[in-house]
């Protein structure tokens, strides 16, 4: 499909007014479900949206959920000059994690915020970030043809929900945000995903389509941060096996107890919050070799990667993930430590691309392999970051780039 170039900083008709104004409004408006200045990967992916769009001189304007008043955060942006937050009061619906009713009551209501933003910004091209599945209704709700809407799926959340349970409620909930995400496609301009699984997955749900992967990454800035560990062995004479990211149904955590189990002379550090910590929690009482602390800093987070020798991600052992590419594997990769991942599909590829290994379950043989490569690692460091390191700076301006097609 060609599309119309995006209009540049002092250019007219931004899609603010009319034809031949001064613009006064952005020419990008991206709709997230994460603030950008967060830690975690998506927000960092965010962030680097945000900043290529800066440097390309292009009007744009952030809107998400408020960041938290306290909490691990990054330093703020170019964004905080562009950004628009949803009042305090929705955030705190979308941070229930306990009670999913609530939760899903916040995210329709942050569709109604973010439809009746845009309709005041009117914006010449929307990014819709997904898995906030009730965003998938904003391309459905657009008043003025003229606007383009690009929807970019990072998870396919609805799938997700099959896996989680066999329940009769679950599986109409599913099939209702299917049907949505299918309404949604036919009318989105530009779709992206980060996994050739999730293309092809989308493809089918929406023939019409031709999906464009951007593979995730990471900044080169994170990379100037993180690469210098790779010259710094832990201090301790103990192997360390950490976990950083979420505790939730998807990542399945609690799978990973099984690396303390068939190690006791290992310590497995577990970093992160999410609904299912206590559950992980209760379940790691009896190993003495497993700690469990709540989400940290970034500079915190680094001094954890230091501290570590193999940094493992995991997902649940179910078909409805194997679209999924943990965006933690990136960062994972850029310490120059032993990079495992522990689930199904694309994510094993994109591991092994990242010299990292790969498992669908955890088995004697696989652990003891790890450990003699982080022995290995110990003594000679890796020299470079790997090949298939991405930086999440290309990954941006690629995405920028099918904007501006001519």
């Amino acid at each position: 499909m060609k599309l119309a170039p995006l209009r540049r900083l002092g250019d007219t008709d931004c899609g603010a007014g009319e034809v031949g104004a001064p613009a006064r409004a952005a020419s990008v408006v991206v709709v997230s479900m994460h603030d950008s200045r967060l830690t975690h990967a998506a927000s960092r992916r965010m962030a680097a949206l945000i900043d290529e769009l800066d440097r390309r001189g292009l009007p744009h304007c952030e809107l998400a959920p408020s960041a938290p008043d306290s909490g691990p955060t990054m330093p703020d942006s170019i964004a905080a000059r562009t950004r628009r937050s949803a009042p305090k009061a929705l955030t705190r619906l979308l941070d229930n994690r306990r009670a999913l009713p609530i939760r899903t009551i916040g995210e329709w209501a942050y569709l109604v915020w973010a439809a009746w933003t845009l309709r005041r910004l009117r914006p010449a091209t929307v990014i819709v970030t997904i898995p906030y599945l009730p965003l998938l209704a904003l391309p459905l709700l657009r008043r003025r043809r003229r606007c383009r809407y690009v929807l970019e799926f990072r998870d396919l959340t609805w799938d997700y929900a099959r896996g989680a349970s066999a329940g009769a409620v679950t599986g109409t909930i599913a099939r209702l945000y299917e049907r949505l995400a299918r309404a949604s496609l036919e009318h989105a301009d530009v779709v992206v995903t980060t996994t050739s699984a999730q293309a092809d997955r989308l493809q089918r749900l929406e023939p019409s389509q031709r999906p464009i992967v951007v593979r995730n990454g990471v900044t080169s800035e994170l990379i100037d941060r993180l690469w210098p560990l790779a010259e710094q062995p832990p201090e301790s004479d103990r192997l360390t096996v950490l976990y950083a990211g979420t505790i939730g149904y998807a990542q399945d955590v609690g799978r990973l107890l099984r690396i303390a189990e068939l190690a006791p002379s290992a310590q497995l550090s577990i970093v992160g919050s999410g609904p299912l910590r206590d559950e992980v929690a209760e379940a790691a009482r009896h190993l003495d070799n497993v700690t469990i602390e709540s989400a940290v800093s970034f500079d915190e987070l680094v001094d954890r990667y230091r501290e570590a020798d193999i940094l493992v991600s995991s997902l649940r052992h179910h078909e409805s993930f194997a679209t999924a590419v943990p965006s933690k594997l990136y960062e994972y990769a850029a310490t120059g430590r032993v990079v495992a991942y522990v689930g199904p599909g694309e994510a094993q590829d994109v591991c092994r691309d990242l010299g990292g290994h790969a498992t669908l379950d955890i088995t004697p043989q696989f652990v003891e392999e790890l450990l003699l490569l982080a022995k290995e690692r110990r003594a000679w460091p890796l020299e470079k970051p790997p090949a298939g390191l991405r930086r999440r700076d290309q990954a941006a301006a690629d995405l920028v780039d099918l904007l501006c097609v001519e």
